[in-house]
């Protein structure tokens, strides 16, 4: 399909391309909407069928992120923000976020604040050109 130029002509032609895609509860068909996902990314709409005949169990499909990255790529995010989205899924899910530091004091050495007082002060950071 690829090769073939076929997903070009469908964009230059204004086609939309649908791509079934039949799930099993195995790590293969992760492993292949994965592959999918990387090699076509928005050049084709995805419909995900999961096949109960060969398994029910889709537990899989639904901790690997491919299936949220599948949902963001066909609401039109970018290749690269939804990889990041799910990259940052499993980093919390692994429980990365038990090594974010507790506190603002800790991290800052100053009492927390409310953002509008915060940004009262440090408006003009973020306005202003560093000099």
């Amino acid at each position: 399909m690829d090769d073939a130029g076929v997903v070009n002509l469908a964009d230059e032609l204004g086609l939309n391309l649908f791509y079934w895609h039949v799930m099993d509860s195995g790590k293969d068909s992760v492993d292949l909407l994965k592959k999918l996902l990387d090699r076509f990314g928005t050049g084709l709409r995805y419909v995900l069928v999961r096949n109960q005949i060969r398994g029910n169990d889709f537990s899989m499909l639904e901790q690997s992120g491919e299936q949220a990255r599948k949902m963001m790529l066909a609401d039109g995010m970018d290749p690269w923000e939804a990889d990041g989205y799910v990259e940052w899924f499993e980093w919390f899910r692994h429980r990365g976020g038990d090594t974010v530091t507790p506190t603002v004091r800790e991290v800052t050495g100053q009492e927390p604040q409310p953002i509008d007082d915060w940004l009262s002060s440090a408006r003009a950071s973020f306005l202003l050109p560093p000099q």
